[in-house]
């Protein structure tokens, strides 16, 4: 018969042949991170009309977008971009039967098709994954990474769960993001919340499951700071859809700020910054369901080691990053958008210096940017147009805080409008000065009310920690008297010889490459000087022998070790 025409019937029973012509941006552009803006992560995404010819952008509010290049494996041919969306499962699930076998005969045509325009695809894939994203998102089936993304096989990797929660008690999470952050060693860890999300809606249902009540908990403690996202049923009567829409998108923000800030305190992702070299930054997005967008929410965290904060030694101890835009509360793209958080007193920003009126306030000799105080609100000012003016007592001094607000009623509405005086509060802002005299300019979102007494303690630790390790930087080898270098500059060793072999090169090791305040992981450890972790006693023996003679010491937990005097 007509072989031509049993041919082309043939592959129309494909459907992952049609349209499956997709391009990339392929921009000559520097890969180098030199802002944490997310909007520079991923590539111009497009998806292509194929009667005009034309493409639209799916993120389309950003600019420039950096072209994002898929990793390559040693062995692995250049592999095309599979559409992952052409699956159409055209029968209704009846029964769970034939559900499964439209799932399983779906999955076969699929294998087929994909080894049409790639015989090898199946092969390179087995070969491993680069990913240079690890995305923490929503469980609901609506919000797939990989296809609103975009991206291919390898390219993303994925933890979800009901409203992208992240939590320290949660070792499937920590799980992940240990292997994304050690062994992937992603670039780019991206908390993407969801429009119409129903972990978000129905969070303060009284009804809820217990696993589930248990498990939304902590975005129902954002009533107690953000009260006006939790209309009760009498208000929310009072309002339109739009409305309605709006106040759950902005809990769905304030959600997956809260998640982008646990994850950036995450020991995990603490102990990866302390590599110079490392690029690493957590970002927050939103996926728009009604447009089909992903919304930059332009709050991101990575870190800089040419910034005299925390978590580093040496001349230059490094800082966090993060996309702020002060002293407006609708924040634009900028240029500029490093900012470093400090923990500090008011005492320390009473004194504060600069050399002139356009320079950089100075404190222990060194810039400061984005600042934290914890203090008590000892009186408070709410008559000005569209700012509130707090008065703080942090114990070592008195200061000004001011945040501004587009609106008389956006500030009416706000949670800072609700604080009480004699609270508590944490403030992040910059460091500002009118007529001689210094106050606290408050970030969007910066000003919140302290519920845990334990947090007053860890602010005032961070306080003398980041002191001391600028202190420590400056006067070179004033806490390490007793350390040693050679003609590079080098780190030798401590004149101190330790009667055991073993004990003095754990020693070195720690001094060499952990950190006095957070300890090297004894994991770690046991893979430097080859022995087995958890199994061989040798090791474990000796570093349980130094801790109970002073050597070691135990920080986070007993997994971490530091050395004692250094």
């Amino acid at each position: 018969g007509n072989v031509k025409a049993h041919i082309t019937d043939w592959f129309k029973s494909f459907q992952s042949l049609k349209n499956v012509g997709i391009e990339r941006q392929t921009d000559a552009v520097s890969k180098k991170l030199t802002s944490p803006n997310s909007a520079e992560i991923l590539p111009r995404l497009q998806h292509k009309d194929s009667q005009s010819q034309k493409t639209e952008n799916v993120i389309s509010r950003h600019s420039p977008i950096i072209s994002y290049h898929p990793p390559h494996h040693s062995v692995v041919k250049p592999k095309p971009n599979i559409n992952a969306n052409f699956l159409d499962i055209t029968r209704s699930f009846k029964n769970l039967e034939n559900g499964l076998l439209d799932v399983l005969n779906n999955n076969k045509q699929w294998a087929n098709s994909v080894r049409l325009q790639d015989s090898e695809f199946f092969k390179n894939l087995s070969n491993g994954q680069e990913p240079k994203l690890f995305w923490i998102g929503c469980s609901d089936s609506r919000v797939p990474a990989e296809i609103i993304t975009k991206l291919g096989f390898g390219e993303i990797f994925v933890h979800r769960n009901i409203a992208n929660q992240f939590k320290e008690d949660d070792t499937n999470c920590l799980s992940e993001l240990e292997f994304a952050v050690h062994n992937l060693k992603v670039e780019h860890i991206i908390v993407c919340g969801h429009t119409n999300c129903g972990g978000i809606q129905n969070v303060c249902n009284d009804h809820l499951h217990k696993y589930l009540k248990i498990w939304l908990s902590d975005i129902r403690k954002i009533k107690d700071s953000h009260p006006e996202l939790f209309p009760d049923q009498i208000t929310e009567s009072k309002l339109n859809k739009s409305e309605i829409k709006l106040i759950h998108k902005k809990l769905v923000s304030v959600n997956v700020i809260n998640q982008v800030n646990k994850i950036s305190e995450n020991i995990i992702v603490k102990e990866a910054w302390k590599d110079e070299k490392r690029k690493l930054a957590v970002h927050g997005w939103i996926f728009n369901l009604e447009t089909g967008h992903l919304e930059d929410l332009e709050y991101s965290f990575s870190y800089t080691p040419s910034f005299n904060g925390s978590y580093n030694d040496g001349d230059n101890t490094g800082g966090f990053t993060t996309d702020y835009a002060s002293g407006s509360h609708d924040p634009k793209p900028s240029s500029d958008r490093k900012r470093s958080v400090r923990h500090v007193t008011i005492k320390q920003l009473l004194n504060a210096a600069t050399q002139h009126s356009d320079s950089d306030y100075l404190i222990d000799g060194h810039k400061i940017d984005i600042i934290c105080i914890i203090g008590t609100v000892r009186d408070m000012n709410v008559s000005s147009q569209n700012v509130i003016e707090y008065k703080i007592d942090d114990g070592t001094g008195f200061m000004d805080a001011k945040i501004w607000f587009e609106s008389e009623e956006k500030k009416e509405n706000s949670a800072a409008y609700k604080i009480q005086i004699d609270s508590y509060i944490c403030a992040y802002g910059n460091l500002k000065n009118f007529k001689g005299k210094h106050f606290l300019n408050c970030i969007p979102y910066g000003l919140r009310v302290v519920e845990d007494y334990n947090e007053i303690s860890c602010h005032l630790c961070e306080v003398v920690y980041e002191h001391l390790s600028l202190i420590r930087s400056d006067s070179g080898a004033g806490f390490q008297q007793s350390s040693t270098t050679d003609n590079n500059n080098n780190y030798v060793g401590n004149s101190h010889v330790l009667s055991d072999p073993l004990h003095t090169e754990i020693r070195e090791f720690v001094v060499k490459n952990g950190d006095a305040h957070m300890g090297l992981p004894i994991e770690r450890i046991c893979g430097a000087l080859g022995f087995q972790y958890g199994s061989d006693s040798k090791i474990k023996e000796a570093i349980e022998t130094m801790i109970s003679e002073g050597i070691l010491y135990n920080t986070q937990d007993d997994n971490y070790v530091a050395v004692c005097g250094i």
